[in-house]
């Protein structure tokens, strides 16, 4: 490879690999037992590579390659260029984790090619990948999928800033360590309070504009490590070049860019990601709540619906755990048959109500039997 790179994106693959090619410039890789279903599962990463580069700029590495690694491997995905790392919970059969392969290939832009200078401006880029990732959702699935994963995605980030507390600087897109390990502070956060920013500032200048910003900012600093500074001085010098002096300074008077980098807490602006059909789920998870009885017709539409609408109804339920008991964890599972469901995301929420609900007992078995099939550590922490 001669393009440079930061040293946290190098790895090593070692073992007995197998390669197959899904499109002119897309390969998989995985032990010999998988490949096959692998290669079915991603047969369109090529269509994903397309529809990112012709969104962003041109895909500069050449090829790119996925290897799925064994079950232990610990992460969801590690975008080392031209080889990204990936657990195997997203091979599921359905192609319901997709989103996270469209997550690792947008890397090539923003992590791998334009870098964060260090870890207190890592939402530049996991904030910025985070948005790109669902840019390229709504081309190939359509807006209200990538809205209900931003919906999905803001319930995490309001849980991990619970978590470390409202008032902690871990809460803010610029925490600063004082000697603790940068790890203390990884969390959902710098992808969902960074994808925030980006799509509020995407709609004040309009999405066409944004596009062409982003299209200089990565021409602007391919190859280069950069801070928050450096991207704010970019971005409001592109807004006074493209827009009258009257509408940029209105424009950049709506961004306080102290309350959305350095300060903790929630975002400064309240952003609507409701669709109609984020609305029903909720809706049928309340009916569930409320009635404590079957519901006709529920299979059917759950059926319809994407794994993170899928993610939200069951939510709706953890919210509401001290009332939910294990006889309606039964009602809806009987109506639904969630616990046989495949992707790794839907059974850690499932799981999560299971226990809170009492539904299943000590010593947990069944979770135990999954969590001691995965090492991928969002799903079993």
């Amino acid at each position: 490879m001669t393009i440079p790179v930061e040293s946290y994106l190098l790895a090593i693959a070692a073992g007995n690999i197998v390669e197959a090619q899904v499109g002119p410039r897309t390969f998989v890789l995985s032990e010999p037992e998988m490949i096959d279903k692998i290669k079915a599962e991603l047969a369109n990463l090529e269509n994903a590579v397309i529809k990112a580069e012709e969104y962003f700029t041109p895909y500069i590495w050449g090829v790119y390659k996925v290897l799925i690694l064994p079950p232990s491997f610990p992460f969801g995905g590690m975008e080392n260029p031209l080889l990204t790392f990936m657990s195997p919970t997203h091979i599921v059969g359905d192609g319901s984790s997709f989103s996270v392969f469209i997550h690792e290939i947008n890397h090539s832009w923003f992590g791998n090619l334009v870098t964060n200078e260090n870890w207190s401006h890592f939402w530049l880029n996991e904030g910025i990948d985070r948005w790109a990732e669902r840019k390229i959702d709504s081309i190939i699935y359509g807006n209200d999928f990538s809205m209900v994963s931003a919906k999905l995605g803001n319930e995490s980030m309001y849980s991990a800033m619970l978590d470390y507390g409202l008032d902690s600087n871990f809460s803010s897109l610029h925490p600063v360590f004082n000697g603790l390990h940068p790890d203390k502070a990884f969390s959902s956060i710098p992808y969902e309070k960074g994808y925030q920013f980006i799509y509020y500032i995407e709609q004040l200048v309009e999405p066409a504009n944004f596009q062409t910003f982003l299209r200089q900012y990565i021409n602007e600093f391919a190859q280069k490590s950069i801070n928050s500074d450096d991207f704010r001085a970019y971005f409001e010098a592109f807004v006074r070049k493209t827009f009258t002096k009257e509408k940029s300074t209105e424009i950049l008077s709506l961004i306080d860019w102290e309350a959305w980098l350095t300060k903790p807490g929630l975002p400064p602006v309240r952003l609507d990601f409701n669709t109609p059909e984020y609305t029903a789920a909720v809706a049928l998870a309340n009916n569930y709540i409320n009635g404590q009885a079957s519901i006709p017709g529920a299979k059917e539409q759950y059926d319809k619906w994407d794994v993170n609408l899928k993610n939200l109804f069951i939510t709706q339920f953890i919210k509401h755990s001290p009332t939910v008991s294990a006889d309606l964890v039964t009602v809806v599972d009987n109506d639904l048959h969630i616990s046989q469901e495949l992707n790794s995301n839907i059974l850690t929420k499932w799981y999560t109500l299971d226990i809170k609900s009492c539904h299943q007992p000590s010593p947990f078995s069944v979770s135990d039997n999954f969590v001691g099939s995965i090492g991928k550590m969002s799903a079993v922490t």
